[in-house]
Order: C-alpha cells, then sequence, then structure tokens
C-alpha cells in the first residue's frame, strides 16, 4: 500500500511539531509538507500534492479552505484538540480518542 501524503496547515507550532512528529511514527504517512497558515497551505498543495491536508481547527475559524477542495483527490480534515472532533470534509465529522482514531481518518476509513 502506497503512504498517504500528509501537509499540516497550522499556525501553532506545537501543534505542527506534535502532528508531525505522531505522524513520523507510523509507516503509512509521508509528511508532504507543513505550512503556517491557509494562504501558505493554497500555494503549497499545488507543490507537495498532498492526499489529505490537515488544518488545525482555529486556523479555520475565520474563512473555511473551500480552495483547498477543489484539488483532485484531497481530503481537508479540521482538526480540534478541545473537543476530541475531527471534521473530514467530503466524508464526515468523527471523534477522536486516540491517535490510532486518528491514524484510521488519514487512511480514509
Amino acid at each position: 500500500m502506497a503512504k498517504r501524503r500528509i501537509m499540516i496547515v497550522s499556525s501553532h507550532p506545537l501543534f505542527r511539531e506534535g502532528l508531525s512528529r505522531l505522524l513520523a511514527e507510523s509507516p503509512d504517512f509521508e509528511l508532504s509538507g507543513v505550512v503556517p497558515s491557509l494562504i501558505d497551505a493554497e500555494t503549497k498543495a499545488m507543490e507537495f500534492l498532498p492526499d489529505v491536508i490537515v488544518v488545525s481547527q482555529e486556523g479555520i475559524a475565520q474563512s473555511f479552505p473551500w480552495r483547498l477542495l477543489e484539488l483532485a483527490r484531497v481530503q481537508v480534515i479540521a482538526l480540534t484538540l478541545d473537543n476530541k472532533q475531527a471534521s473530514v470534509y467530503r466524508r464526515h465529522s468523527v471523534t477522536l480518542d486516540t491517535a490510532q482514531d486518528l491514524y484510521q481518518v488519514l487512511q480514509g476509513s
């Protein structure tokens, strides 16, 4: 099975670093890029060609990155640590209790 390419978008360095380390522990994922803002995400997504874009919830508080959804095959996950929720755009919302729950969402399950 090919690795799923993940791009992380968050203005918080701790979120970016923590999620990057978590993903590095799994052989199923490849970190294609990490960017600090939605503006950067829109320009870098075409360069990084991710399968999944994980956006921290505070990153979309002002406006949802609808243009990211226009990319072919990309899945956008808005992740918040406040209430264990992940909104999986083009799919559904799921509850996350563990890293394994997040891995399943990132794998497209």
